[in-house]
């Protein structure tokens, strides 16, 4: 990982969180938009689309990993 590289890990709730890619694409942009923010900022960042998207029917963890330099 490079200077300011992001690694999102997350538990398979979240890509079955929808029946296609719309969902994934939209956590890319996210990520892409909020990636300057803190690791904790991040998270709620993607965990707030995540629930105005739709609410979960699995359980769904997710780390965030971020290099700074």
């Amino acid at each position: 990982m490079g200077a300011g590289d992001l690694l999102l890990l997350h538990t398979d709730g979240l890509s079955e969180h929808s029946d296609d890619q719309y969902f994934l694409t939209r956590v890319e942009e996210r990520l892409r938009q909020v990636k300057v923010l803190t690791t904790q900022e991040i998270y709620e960042a993607i965990y707030a689309g995540l629930l105005q998207f739709a609410p979960p029917n699995d359980g769904i963890t997710l780390m965030v990993v971020k290099r700074e330099s």
